[in-house]
């Protein structure tokens, strides 16, 4: 037998009051953002550095290695050393501002040195901003409601990594 509140109707109810929420909608409009915008810079990165820079599948593998490298230092080493000194709060704003300098540096790096550099910021706001807003998510949750507000987040990121890919090779193709 289902739960009680597992239909597909008692979860868009969920959903709604999750959305509504003040303290969690700019929370879950930053998850849903940050992860479509993720999702196209990683689905269009290859095809754009074949025609920027002629970019091998192999050169474009190391960028990618580069960049998740790079992300696993900044959750491994350096989130929780920030979130402590700054707060999530001010980590997290650390952290889009970053990603935003990041995907914007992208695809204007005259250089491999500046690509690296974009990407270097690309990983570490990815890196710093994630994590601080499931921590932010999570508390400010009332008590016995992190999982499913979690859950929320985590559906709304879902769907920004199924809206990403598509927003970015419309981008791609128009810009």
């Amino acid at each position: 037998a289902r739960p009680a509140g597992a239909g597909l109707g008692a979860r868009m109810r969920a959903l709604g009051a999750a959305l509504r929420d003040p303290r969690l909608r700019p929370l879950y409009a930053a998850s849903l953002l940050a992860t479509l915008a993720v999702a196209a810079m990683e689905a269009t990165l290859s095809l754009w550095a074949d025609r920027r820079w002629g970019l091998s599948p192999a050169g474009v593998a190391y960028l990618f290695a580069y960049v998740g490298a790079a992300a696993v230092l900044v959750q491994g080493v350096l989130v929780g050393r920030l979130a402590r000194r700054l707060g999530e709060r001010r980590l997290a704003r650390a952290g889009a501002v970053a990603l935003a300098v990041g995907l914007a540096g992208i695809p204007l790096a005259p250089s491999p040195w500046l690509l690296a550099a974009a990407l270097a910021a690309f990983a570490f706001g990815q890196g710093t901003l994630t994590p601080s807003l499931s921590s932010l998510v999570s508390r400010a949750a009332p008590g016995g409601e992190q999982g499913r507000l979690l859950g929320v987040s985590q559906s709304l990121s879902a769907l920004g990594r199924v809206l990403g890919p598509l927003a970015g090779g419309v981008a791609f193709a128009r810009l």
